[in-house]
C-alpha cells in the first residue's frame, strides 16, 4: 500500500533524533521488509516487538496530543495488515481498529476536503493523509466482508472530484 511518501520518509529516517511515532512507523517498515525477505526472515519477530511497543507505548501516556500524528495511524496500519497476513485475523483487526478510531477522532484532517487548493510544500502531506484514510476505508470494507461486521466507516465520505 503506497502510503508512506518516500522522499518524506527518506528525509527524516536518516536523522539520529525521531519522534516516537516515527521510530514506531520505520519498525513497522521493516517489520514489512524482514517478512518479504527470505535473508531477514529471522528478524521479523523481533522488529514486530518493537514496532507494537513503540506504537501502543503513547496509548499508555497521562495524555494524548490534540492531533494525531499521521505516522502514527501509518503505523497502526501497516502493521494491521502484516498481523492480518502472517500473525491472526483477530489481532489484525484489532490493531486495524486502534487505526480506524485514531482516524475517526481527527477525522477532518483525513477526509478529501472539496475546498481544499495546497500549496506544493503541503501536497504530499495532504496526499499521504488521504492515500492512508483510502487504505483504512479499504481495509474496513474487507474485513467487514471477511468478519460479516459493520463497517467503521460511512459509505457518504467527501470526496474530490
Amino acid at each position: 500500500m503506497p502510503i508512506v511518501h518516500q522522499g518524506w520518509y527518506s528525509s527524516w529516517a536518516r536523522q539520529t533524533t525521531k519522534t516516537r511515532q516515527q521510530l514506531g512507523l520505520q519498525y513497522t517498515l521493516w517489520t514489512a521488509a524482514a517478512a518479504a525477505s527470505a535473508h531477514y526472515q529471522g528478524m521479523g519477530e523481533a522488529l514486530y516487538y518493537e514496532a507494537r511497543r513503540l506504537i501502543r507505548d503513547p496509548e499508555e501516556g497521562p495524555s494524548s496530543p490534540a492531533t494525531t500524528e499521521i505516522e502514527y495511524v501509518q503505523a497502526w496500519l501497516l502493521l494491521a495488515i502484516h498481523e492480518l497476513m502472517f500473525i491472526d485475523f483477530r489481532r489484525g483487526w484489532i490493531s486495524a481498529g486502534r487505526a480506524f478510531r485514531l482516524i475517526q477522532l481527527d477525522w477532518a484532517r483525513y477526509t478529501d476536503d472539496l475546498n481544499s487548493n495546497c500549496a506544493s510544500a503541503q501536497w504530499i502531506e495532504t496526499e499521504q493523509k488521504r492515500r492512508t484514510f483510502w487504505m483504512a476505508y479499504c481495509l474496513d470494507r474487507f474485513m467487514s466482508l471477511r468478519s460479516g461486521s459493520p463497517p467503521t466507516f460511512s459509505e457518504q465520505v467527501r470526496t474530490n472530484k
